[in-house]
């Protein structure tokens, strides 16, 4: 039955790797096919490949697609979150940098208030 097709198809999603997922979906964005995405930092394309999008991806295909696209999000990249592309604030700094260290003061606040 259709039901049945798609849970089996929403199972073997889940167990793709998502990292391979997301850089697909980058390279889609950035207008590039797999394997021209693949060719211009200097990887092979069967990372790619139906088999191999079941694997882990080297910390070395990570690199080069982090130095060759600054614009991309490491944290979206790596762990899903946040935005595809990087939010710079003026002067430079990292929008999620400087959230990350707001947060880190409201917890200590937090808790300097929890503790009187």
């Amino acid at each position: 039955t259709a039901a049945k097709v798609i849970k089996n198809l929403n199972i073997m999603t889940k167990n793709l790797n998502e990292i391979k997922l997301r850089i697909i979906k980058f390279a889609e964005f950035k207008g590039f096919s797999i394997r021209n995405f693949c060719k211009k930092i200097d990887i092979s394309p069967s990372n790619f490949s139906a088999n191999a999008m079941y694997s882990s991806i080297s910390s070395d295909v990570l690199a080069k697609i982090l130095t060759n696209f600054s614009d991309l999000n490491a944290y979206w990249l790596l762990l899903g979150q946040g935005e595809m592309i990087r939010k710079e604030l003026d002067k430079g700094v990292d929008l999620e940098l400087r959230m990350a260290k707001m947060e880190r003061e409201m917890a200590e606040i937090k808790e300097l208030f929890n503790s009187q």
